[in-house]
């Protein structure tokens, strides 16, 4: 496997190509019964995952639901595998998650 280095977060560990992504969406934030919602830009997208900017921290674990319609419920959901400071925001790394019924 070959490493790639990149200024924000160090070795490159992704498998799959990535693509520059652009454009803003609303996401939720939630883990352990937090929740936040927040505007987020997008800046990269492959077959498994999404890099995003947004203005609040996340924990790797926290799941990001996006809303790209006007409905309550997200249309796609990511896991945070990394967030990073950069700037007056933060840099996220996700991977695409499923939701889990409720027991």
């Amino acid at each position: 496997m070959t490493l790639r280095l990149t200024a924000s977060f160090g070795a490159e560990r992704r498998r799959l190509p990535r693509s520059p992504a652009s454009g803003s969406v609303l996401a939720t934030f939630s883990n352990d019964g937090r929740v936040g919602v927040a505007g987020i830009e997008l800046i990269d997208s492959s077959a498994c995952g999404l890099g995003v900017r947004s203005p609040l921290p996340a924990t790797p674990g926290d799941l990001l639901g996006f809303h790209f319609d006007d409905t309550v419920l997200p249309s796609r959901l990511g896991r945070v595998v990394r967030c990073e400071r950069d700037g007056d925001g933060y840099r996220i790394g996700l991977v695409a998650a499923t939701a889990q019924a409720a027991a």
